[in-house]
């Protein structure tokens, strides 16, 4: 069955319900027969063997004090998105068929809380991660694991250098995004209008629905 984003978005809060204001950072998978399990107990599941239906949406549901950047969680959790490309590398066939990614914020001293769902393979397309496989298949299978970590080390800082947001980096954007909301600088606007257009429009194009706050 193929579903529109919203409905992937949908189909999400009705999965996990009253999970999502469990009060802590929680990973979860939703499986393409649509079982739940937390990250963890999913992967100690595929290391002890078990026939389980492959990975179909990462869910990383999150809670903060107030971090303006996770107005755009895309880009304030963008390592979590270098990490589950290479789940999807290193476990192919639980992971390669992972869809979509949602990330859920929660403000705890605002009461804001809402989720984004991207596509993985627009996020793959438009930031390169596919960058990273092409770096990782350069080390030699005799080569140490340390070689590994400083390709994935190399990547991180490539990754985080692409001027993706109007000309800014993901740290730069970060950067303004943080002066903006915090000091309330209202010269950086243009910047934050330009950043959000390429964050919406260009780069991940991802669906947001506001969730119910106060609850959990």
């Amino acid at each position: 069955m193929v579903m529109e984003i919203n409905q992937i978005a949908e189909y999400i809060l009705q999965k996990l319900g009253d999970k999502l204001y469990d009060r802590e950072h929680l990973y979860y998978i939703i499986t393409k027969t649509g079982e739940i399990y937390q990250l963890g107990e999913y992967e100690d599941l595929i290391e002890g063997g078990s026939n389980i239906s492959p990975a179909y949406i990462f869910v990383a549901n999150l809670w903060f004090t107030y971090e303006p950047v996770l107005y755009y969680p895309f880009i304030g959790e963008r390592g979590l998105l270098i990490s589950i490309y290479l789940l999807k590398h290193y476990c192919r066939t639980h992971f390669a068929d992972l869809k979509y990614v949602a990330i859920s914020v929660h403000f705890t001293s605002t009461n804001e809380t809402f989720m984004e769902v991207a596509d993985s393979e627009v996020i793959e397309r438009n930031t390169n991660l596919a960058k990273l496989v092409q770096m990782l298949n350069e080390v030699e299978d005799d080569d140490e694991d340390e070689k590994l970590e400083e390709k994935v080390d190399e990547f991180e800082q490539w990754f985080e250098a692409q001027t993706l947001f109007n000309g800014y980096n993901f740290r730069k954007a970060g950067e303004i995004i943080e002066r903006y909301y915090k000091e309330n600088d209202k010269a950086l606007a243009d910047d934050i209008e330009a950043i959000k257009y390429a964050y919406y429009n260009r780069v991940f194009q991802p669906y947001c629905v506001i969730l119910s706050p106060g609850k959990g």
